[in-house]
């Protein structure tokens, strides 16, 4: 990502959304490491009675049964211990982020404005009536509370807002899945919605690619 310093631009919703749910995140991985632990506990009681009926049948080698056991506590306790080992690893970002510290030198000076508050009660009036009428992005989000649910609006409309102004074409990277963004058909992505190239290009003016972020760090590597 530090190739792209002086080229990345972060909307300012991006920016706001990502410091508001960064501790939580990162508390997150606690309750992850617990998950972890208690599943491989609930397989190894679950695998229990299957293998001792395994063992119990007559005319399937004894020595099979005990084969097969021993693989798979092996490899149960083999998990519980990589995981204790990388949870004992594991980086406290609350004390020391590296990440963020890298984050805010690339994005320093590059982080969009933010809506004044008659900019934004407009934004989110059209917001309402995009999700309304499924119009894209952000319907999908209709389950959230308060105005979380127009946050991709917000987002959409703030990289139009600058490239329009900018006049350079876009690569916009993103995490996101859902049908709001994507075209998908039998099951497979095949690209961004019609509707927001077409949006994108009303307004701008200017080409626009969309790449889930794995996709693009490995198209940028």
């Amino acid at each position: 990502m530090n190739q792209f310093k002086g080229r990345a631009w972060v909307s300012n919703q991006v920016a706001e959304e990502f410091f508001r749910n960064r501790n939580g995140v990162i508390l997150s991985s606690t309750s992850a490491f617990n998950d972890a632990e208690l599943n491989l506990a609930e397989l190894r009681r679950t695998l229990e009675e299957p293998l001792r009926k395994m063992k119990s049948i007559r005319i399937i080698p004894d020595a099979l049964g005990k084969k097969l056991e021993e693989n798979i506590v092996k490899a149960i306790n083999e998990a519980e211990s990589k995981i204790t080992q990388i949870k004992t690893g594991f980086p406290d970002y609350i004390k020391q982020d590296p990440i963020l510290e890298n984050i805010c030198a690339l994005f320093d000076s590059s982080v969009g404005k933010s809506f004044d508050n008659e900019a934004l009660s407009d934004v989110l009036k059209e917001a309402k009536r995009r999700k309304d009428n499924k119009i894209p992005p952000g319907f999908k989000d209709s389950g959230k509370e308060g105005d979380k649910p127009y946050g991709d609006y917000i987002l959409w409309r703030q990289i139009l807002n600058h490239i329009r102004d900018e006049q350079k074409p876009l690569i916009f990277v993103t995490s996101e899945e859902k049908e709001d963004w994507w075209e998908k058909r039998s099951g497979k992505t095949v690209g961004p919605l019609f509707e927001l190239l077409k949006e994108f290009h009303q307004v701008t003016g200017q080409p626009f690619l969309l790449y889930r972020t794995s996709r693009f760090l490995e198209y940028a590597s």
